[in-house]
């Protein structure tokens, strides 16, 4: 405006809103900016942004000039996201294209028509406000070809320094009509773009102020899809989480579908609009919005999140135990669990607390078997939990104690592969090994191991014998007592 505000224009009401108040800034012209809610401005050879949502003006700086030593522009309008187009008001009528980042403007040619304000696109086509009141098409390739269209004074309707092209209809439905606004003075008039001709839209819309230039907000800026995805925490692996999404604007045209992918590949893992998987390693998700009703090209918006996974703790299990009097507790192992992991005897790592290597007697607990706890917990949170039952008899009460303190294997397989391919006797430390024999089936001795050997290769005076069933006697020390433990194996070939 003449006094350096800006306003909101409704040309249905004919009623104006001020957007931004007077300032030190008195621009030439205005265009559409690259947000919503954002303009730029022009002066001379000075460049401005306006945020209409902070109401204030802000220098971007002075054009150098390329193809030209300088001008004066007074007329702007957005040509694409960060570049503008403008026209001088000398008589050339010189047509400039702005690259907004870089403050250059590249002279394209001359019109031949100076601007007296303004230009707007019109359904694919530029149109200058020219001295005099004229409207000229401007032909962007060839700015010399350009050509007037006719005179906008009617009327009394003068000083006519703005044209804009305002939308009816639903523009992103792209069920619209458009039409061309004339400013003149304090008065607005439509324009018939093919002759120039003018009639009465609004008067004295602006009371004590004159319109200096207008901007027009385009299909891109109404229409665009904007998608969002919440940000989220990093989880565990193995967690449960949900990726929520939200479009802007929230209400579609017809309906909002859904794609989710993990990004490099095509396989859609889910068309809601909140994403919920378990999550075992850091995963790119991108999410894919589309409103086929939209206008075009405004129907899809994308938007992409990573989902950082720390990995859980890993408690390797141990088997439930049964022991004679005694049980050492074995080492804690596993992936990514502390260096100083203990047992207890309640879940999540409370109760009485026993440390690998340390020794369980049957004088601990009251009864058995007991329930003894392995529990991990990392920075975040993450845990792991495993369990084992141990069972601790009196050697008093056991019959057969060699089944509890000798571990000889119930089969081998002797073929060469490397698995299994020995029959080895294991035992409790406390347990004093004199003798192991080895019968076949008949009885007959094929093999005393001592206790520096205890190992059993399948054969007898070097020939394989075959897959059978085998009987051992294994002559052992406990506790002062002497005793022996017979079982018998399979050897399968």
């Amino acid at each position: 405006m003449s006094d350096g505000s800006i306003v909101l224009a409704d040309f249905d009401t004919c009623s104006v809103q001020d957007v931004v108040t007077q300032n030190n800034y008195l621009l030439g012209d205005i265009a559409e900016g690259d947000t919503p809610t954002s303009l730029y401005g022009v002066d001379y050879s000075n460049i401005y942004t306006i945020d209409l949502i902070a109401q204030e003006m802000r220098p971007l700086g002075a054009l150098s000039f390329i193809g030209t030593s300088g001008a004066y522009l007074n007329s702007l309008v957005r040509e694409s996201e960060g570049t503008l187009l403008a026209v001088s008001g000398d008589s050339t009528g010189s047509l400039y294209r702005i690259d907004v980042q870089n403050l250059t403007a590249t002279l394209l040619g001359a019109t031949g028509y100076a601007s007296a304000g303004d230009l707007t696109f019109y359904e694919g086509e530029l149109f200058l406000s020219a001295t005099g009141g004229g409207l000229v098409r401007v032909d962007i390739e060839n700015p010399s070809s350009s050509e007037l269209i006719g005179s906008m004074n009617a009327g009394g309707f003068a000083d006519i320094f703005g044209v804009v092209t305002v939308i009816q209809g639903d523009p992103c439905a792209g069920d619209v009509n458009y039409e061309m606004i004339a400013t003149g003075g304090r008065d607005t008039r439509v324009v018939d773009v093919t002759t120039g001709a003018t009639s009465a839209l609004c008067s004295n819309l602006f009371s004590g102020r004159s319109i200096f230039g207008a901007a027009e907000v385009t299909v891109a800026t109404l229409c665009q899809l904007n998608l969002e995805l919440n940000a989220v925490s990093p989880v565990c692996s193995g967690e449960t989480l949900t990726v929520e999404s939200t479009v802007d604007p929230n209400e579609a045209i017809g309906t909002f579908t859904y794609e989710w992918y993990e990004v490099g590949s095509s396989q859609v893992l889910s068309t809601q609009p909140n994403f919920t998987a378990t999550f075992d390693r850091t995963t790119v998700l991108e999410c894919v919005v589309t409103d086929a009703d939209r206008v075009a090209p405004y129907q899809t918006a994308r938007a992409e999140i990573t989902v950082e996974v720390t990995p859980s703790p890993v408690i390797d299990a141990i088997e439930d135990v049964v022991a004679v009097d005694t049980f050492t507790l074995p080492n804690i192992t596993g992936i990514a669990i502390p260096d100083n992991m203990v047992f207890t005897t309640e879940a999540l790592g409370e109760g009485t607390v026993y440390r690998p290597g340390e020794q369980i007697t049957i004088a601990d607990f009251s009864s058995f078997p007991v329930r003894l706890y392995m529990y991990a917990e990392n920075e975040l949170g993450c845990s792991a939990q495993e369990s084992f039952e141990l069972m601790i008899y009196s050697a008093e009460d056991v019959t057969d104690l060699g089944k509890f303190l000798i571990d000889a294997p119930a089969f081998f397989t002797p073929n060469g592969d490397g698995y299994h391919d020995l029959w080895s006797v294991d035992f409790q430390e406390n347990v004093l090994l004199y003798e192991v024999s080895i019968y076949d089936r008949f009885g007959k001795l094929l093999k005393r191991l001592n206790p520096n050997n205890l190992n059993w290769d399948g054969k007898y005076n070097g020939v394989d014998m075959p897959s059978n069933e085998y009987w051992f006697s294994i002559y052992y020390r406990y506790q002062e007592r002497q005793l022996e433990y017979r079982g018998h194996f399979t050897l399968k070939r």
